[in-house]
């Protein structure tokens, strides 16, 4: 996915903003003896940053008591920001982060100069940290976002003709474009139409991400001005943008490749799952057999259910899957 380097500027340094109180956030997490019981806190400087995480990004830390429930009090400043939370395996490093699969272990969530509290809804067995679960009306315009993406990848995932992949994508933009129109918040705005960026339409998501900046030029993920442009500075430009087209293409691909796998999966039962999990760590259909306490036959039954499902047709191809079925 194609991103703008030069409209979300971000690079402001949360340290030095004139911070006028704090934010209490809060929740309770389903977490099992492999998670570390902290949760720590990382302030995002831009969209870009939302996957980065190093120790020097951490703000703050709070432990999590045996029934799950923590508690953080963050710092606010003067504009809408976005908090990423997350925990860390047992024995892994603090600024540790697991994107996709079952093992996510972090969550986003929006804190604004009128929010004094942030309750999240608590988490399942399945999601540690429901992305933006805050009740305010800022966090669930960021949610609703996610909703829509979450929808078209879904519907994108089941298709198999490239025109229905194409036109759902087209949905999935325009529903973006409309949801950034819609919203009067300037954070919902820029993360709409940051993820409305496939890079085939980066010109016209550029074009509305200028049209946000002249409306909100004081806010901070914006840029208030595009410099005037010399004529070696675009060529410059353009040859950066080629260079990145490859790999955006390359990031967009390898995405939508893990929902696919990821919807696929899903579709498993939980029977079949466990049978997966025993092709993955290539055990014999005799062994799986004694493990499940099931026939040879319906474990036959099962990995042929299990091959159409995920559309694959040896054993070996389960382990392209890894992750997903653990």
């Amino acid at each position: 996915m194609l991103r703008i380097p030069a409209l979300i500027l971000c690079c402001f340094c949360f340290s030095g903003i004139d911070a006028p109180g704090q934010v209490q956030v809060k929740g309770q997490l389903i977490l099992d003896s492999t998670w570390q019981r902290m949760v720590f806190a990382c302030p995002l400087g831009s969209m870009e940053d939302m996957y980065k995480c190093s120790p020097q990004m951490i703000m703050a830390s709070g432990s999590v008591d045996s029934s799950g429930y923590f508690q953080l009090d963050l710092p606010t400043s003067n504009f809408p920001r976005l908090i990423r939370l997350h925990v860390t395996k047992v024995g892994a490093p603090p600024a540790m982060l697991i994107v996709g699969g079952r093992q996510e272990n972090h969550g986003f969530l929006a804190i604004a100069p009128e929010l004094s509290a942030i309750e999240l809804s608590t988490s399942t067995k399945d999601r540690i940290f429901p992305h933006f679960s805050g009740e305010d009306p800022l966090n669930r315009s960021l949610s609703m976002v996610d909703s829509i993406v979450r929808f078209w990848s879904g519907q994108h995932a089941a298709l198999q003709n490239e025109s229905d992949q194409y036109e759902a994508r087209s949905k999935m933009i325009d529903a973006l474009y409309h949801s950034a129109e819609m919203s009067e918040s300037p954070l919902t705005k820029v993360y709409a139409l940051y993820l409305a960026d496939q890079g085939f339409n980066h010109d016209e998501v550029v074009l509305r991400l200028e049209e946000a900046a002249t409306n909100h030029p004081d806010f901070p993920y914006l840029i208030t001005s595009l410099p005037e442009r010399s004529q070696e500075s675009s060529r410059l430009l353009l040859a950066l943008l080629l260079l990145a087209i490859p790999a955006g293409s390359y990031w967009f691909y390898m995405r939508w490749s893990q929902v696919r796998k990821q919807v696929k999966v899903n579709q498993l039962s939980p029977q079949e799952r466990k049978v997966a999990q025993l092709l993955y760590a290539g055990k014999s259909n005799k062994e799986i057999a004694e493990v499940l306490h099931v026939e040879v036959s319906t474990v036959k039954s099962h990995t042929n259910r299990i091959f159409n499902k995920l559309k694959i047709s040896s054993r070996n191809d389960v382990r392209r899957y890894g992750h997903l079925i653990l």
